[in-house]
């Protein structure tokens, strides 16, 4: 966060008025349990959950931190990695 609007500039030659952390997570039991049994730490990290995030991204207006968690991004992934094994077994 400290460091995001200079690395932006440097890179793209652009000065960001706004700075968001957004931690994306694929969405899953697992990984909601991880997140909410951390509440404590994630919850002061990253206070926007859900709606809130979804509404910033299609109106950034000001900073944000926050969780987002992505539907069907695992299956996406799950697809484009195959074992490829070469020669005989």
């Amino acid at each position: 966060m400290r460091l995001a609007p200079r690395l932006a500039e440097a890179r793209f030659g652009d000065r960001q008025r706004i700075t968001a952390k957004l931690l994306v997570v694929t969405d899953g039991t697992t990984n909601r349990r991880r997140i909410d049994r951390m509440d404590a730490v994630m919850g002061t990290a990253y206070p926007s959950r859900g709606a809130g995030v979804r509404a910033w991204l299609s109106d950034p207006r000001g900073p944000l931190a926050g969780v987002l968690f992505l539907a069907g991004a695992a299956d996406r992934l799950s697809k484009s990695r195959r074992r490829v094994r070469s020669g005989a077994a």
